[in-house]
């Protein structure tokens, strides 16, 4: 039965997640019984995901089931994950059976706080390169529960002798930077897309990863706080690194992409307005983003998007261009995030 482990600091903690993924034979995004189907295009990659219905995104969150009403505070008092407490601040749940960790926000905190970040970015610099942190800011994906969190994924889990790919490293192919590099109070940035739309940052030589954690959280709240836009947040760090990382901003007026008027007509133009019709009322059209994941591929989780001859890259290719943000918050955004780096003390 799983314990808690007292609190060890950052350093031990990272050697203790390292040790339970590196024997990971499995990936997270590989569920027992899926279908997985390959529809990329030669510029983009995209795997389809679907199988047996996923309860927690079938459930009414006005129901406060337990499928939907939980936190990941939870797990501190739960013996179903072994747990390791970085700080005063949080803590990592180890799924060893889905092959990941789960940093979140201890009990009674506002989320994210930006200990959170200085805990996630001293944990990500102390990893090797096999393991990637994603950091979900409430409202900014899929998963359930609804909270600040960050995944620990080990990029290449073994199999027996050999070593596979994980399905996120095939994925971070379509990171495509878009602009040249700027500077401002020596943190380097430039625009990306994932395909949804971002800044690839890079944090000066010198500061620790617990500082760069403290100056990123300064600048994605001075944004969030500031704008009138509807900003949600992924990050994704490779391991090894504190100071450079992807910030991908999601609108979240279009959190629901099945259920958008444009999605709809793009399924009616390829399939029929049947289908359409049944897609916005699927599991996909009612939960948030609909399992778009924001560096592209692994969407639909359930089999309403099969026919991958009609349902095929080019078309999911689309959908995330209409998930994107629109020219005018691009610019909006852009002028924000310089202006936002620019003010810092």
């Amino acid at each position: 039965m799983a314990t808690d482990i007292e609190r060890m600091g950052v350093g031990p903690s990272a050697a203790i997640i390292q040790s339970s993924l590196s024997s990971a034979t499995s990936d997270p995004i590989y569920v027992a019984a899926n279908t997985i189907k390959d529809v990329s295009t030669s510029d983009f990659c995209c795997l389809l995901s679907f199988g047996a219905r996923d309860e927690r995104r079938s459930a009414n969150p006005l129901e406060f089931a337990d499928a939907t009403a939980q936190s990941f505070s939870e797990w501190s008092t739960s013996s179903k994950f072994p747990t390791v407490e970085l700080s005063a601040v949080s803590s990592v749940g180890i799924d060893q059976q889905r092959s990941k960790a789960i940093h979140y926000v201890k009990p009674g905190q506002a989320e994210p706080p930006v200990g959170m970040l200085a805990d996630m970015l001293e944990l990500s610099a102390m990893l090797d390169q096999r393991f990637v942190t994603v950091v979900n800011f409430p409202f900014a994906g899929a998963s359930v529960p609804q909270h600040a969190h960050t995944q620990i994924l080990a990029l290449r889990p073994a199999a027996g002798d050999l070593l596979l790919d994980h399905s996120l490293q095939r994925l971070f192919a379509n990171i495509e930077d878009t602009s040249e590099m700027s500077t401002a109070r020596n943190i380097r940035f430039n625009e990306v897309s994932t395909p949804m739309w971002g800044f690839r940052l890079r944090f000066p030589e010198g500061p620790s990863p617990a500082e760069n954690g403290r100056t990123l959280g300064q600048i994605l709240y001075r944004m969030r706080h500031r704008s009138q836009l509807r900003l949600s947040f992924n990050l994704y760090v490779p391991g090894g690194q504190s100071s450079e990382m992807i910030v991908v901003f999601r609108e979240t007026s279009k959190e629901r992409p099945f259920s958008l008027n444009r999605v709809w007509g793009l399924i009616a133009a390829r399939a029929n307005e049947v289908t359409a019709d049944q897609i916005r009322n699927s599991d996909n059209g009612a939960w948030r983003w609909g399992w778009l994941e924001c560096i592209g591929g692994l969407p639909a989780r359930d089999a309403s998007f099969a026919d991958t001859e009609t349902f095929n890259g080019s078309f999911w290719r689309q959908v995330y261009e209409i998930a994107d943000y629109d020219k005018e918050y691009r610019d909006a955004l852009r002028q924000e995030f310089t202006r936002t780096v620019q003010a810092l003390g």
